[in-house]
């Protein structure tokens, strides 16, 4: 069984709330949370800001909930291909294109 960081047991938990903030913004937990990840933050500081951030969201409705199989994901792993953008390449998986240091 595969280890499971700090980031992706955050990740998975941000599955049980809804797409749209209390506050009627998108939300955009998971891309501030790898942004934090890939910008050095350690495992208490992922989960502070998780934490903090979550305060703003709601609980997935029933029409969130469900997807065309009729399921909720329960991981960020099995929900990758079904909620990855065409553009993505892949970096919402952790494996991105590399990066250009120049």
């Amino acid at each position: 069984m595969p280890v499971v960081t700090t980031l992706e047991a955050l990740l998975d938990a941000e599955l049980a709330y809804d797409p749209v903030t209390v506050q009627a913004f998108s939300d955009h937990l998971p891309m501030a949370l790898v942004a934090l990840d890939r910008l050095g933050a350690d495992d208490a500081r992922l989960a502070e800001f998780a934490e903090h951030y979550t305060r703003s969201l709601l609980p997935a409705r029933d029409s969130v909930q469900s997807t065309r199989s009729g399921t909720r994901p329960t991981s960020r792993r099995s929900a990758s291909t079904a909620r990855c953008a065409p553009t993505c390449r892949g970096s919402c998986r952790g494996s991105a294109a590399p990066r250009s240091t120049a």
